[in-house]
């Protein structure tokens, strides 16, 4: 929905949601998870 889309913009444009994203993504990756071995 356009809703769903202008959502999404938004949080790619805010600087602190990106960088919370990647600090959960290092965080995460440091656990194995089942049929996530693709990285």
């Amino acid at each position: 929905s356009k809703l769903q889309k202008g959502f999404h913009e938004g949080l790619q444009n805010n600087k602190e949601i990106v960088d919370l994203r990647n600090r959960v993504e290092a965080f995460a990756s440091q656990f194995a998870m089942p049929g996530f071995d693709t990285l």
